[in-house]
């Protein structure tokens, strides 16, 4: 509440458990086929008419992901670019905003906790400097 200046009730809600649905929903995705297909969608087109499509969706690590998060909601744009980036199988460099290093802090805490291997969610903190160049 302090890092991000939110009253309880939104901090609670919006801050925490929102993301941590979002991560759960990640962390499912993690357990699904690398290849998975995706249902039919009929989406409207401006002219009148509509277009049938499908697709699929490919889990396929690239390597090291570079998560650089602005200060506003810290955990949720945090657990936004962790999580996807862990459920294909990447590892992540996360540099939080200067401003707000604990939300991140606390994901690599996590992340140990969890037993994932030294090296997989790594935490940069610093200031505007750091993430330049």
């Amino acid at each position: 509440m302090a890092e991000v200046g939110a009253p309880e009730a939104l901090a609670r809600h919006l801050h925490v458990r929102t993301p941590l649905h979002h991560l759960e929903w990640y962390a499912d995705m993690a357990g699904r086929e690398l290849v998975t297909p995706l249902p039919p969608t009929v989406t409207p087109l401006r002219t009148g008419g509509s277009w049938l499509g499908s697709s699929v969706a490919v889990r396929e690590p690239i390597g090291v992901v570079a998560a650089i998060t602005p200060f506003n909601f810290p955990f949720f744009l945090n657990v936004e670019k962790v999580g996807p980036a862990l459920a294909t199988g990447n590892t992540v460099v996360l540099k939080p905003s200067p401003f707000t290093p604990l939300q991140a802090l606390v994901i690599a805490e996590a992340a140990e906790e969890a037993g994932l291997p030294a090296g997989v969610v790594n935490v940069v903190t610093g200031g505007i400097d750091v993430g330049s160049g």
